[in-house]
């Protein structure tokens, strides 16, 4: 579409363009060549493997597994590095509230 117009363009004014004008001429009709050709290109390639294969169903565990263990060493790395390794992310709060005291619970 860019191209045709363009063309269309360089036809009708063909006799009052300049020649850098014409040169962006050029320049446009080429680059809305390439652009075209590389979205065919684009989805030729995209429609190769879906053509081919049918989808099948097939059990998340299987590739949570497998992701899991070809990730199995980075995981260690990291959590070997990390310096919250040794904490307990859910570790009671000790509470400081008189309420919270046994002698209090005990006047209740």
């Amino acid at each position: 579409m860019v191209s045709s117009y363009t063309e269309l363009l360089a036809e009708h004014y063909k006799d009052k363009l300049d020649e850098k004008a014409e040169k962006y001429i050029h320049y446009t009709i080429d680059g809305a060549k390439r652009m075209q050709q590389l979205v065919k290109d684009l989805l030729a390639y995209s429609r190769v493997d879906s053509q081919a294969k049918t989808p099948t169903i097939i059990k998340s565990e299987i590739v949570v597994q497998d992701v899991l263990g070809r990730l199995k060493v980075a995981i260690e790395e990291v959590t070997h590095r990390s310096p919250l390794r040794d904490c307990q992310p859910y570790a009671p709060i000790p509470c400081r509230s008189p309420r919270c005291s046994k002698t209090s619970s005990a006047t209740r």
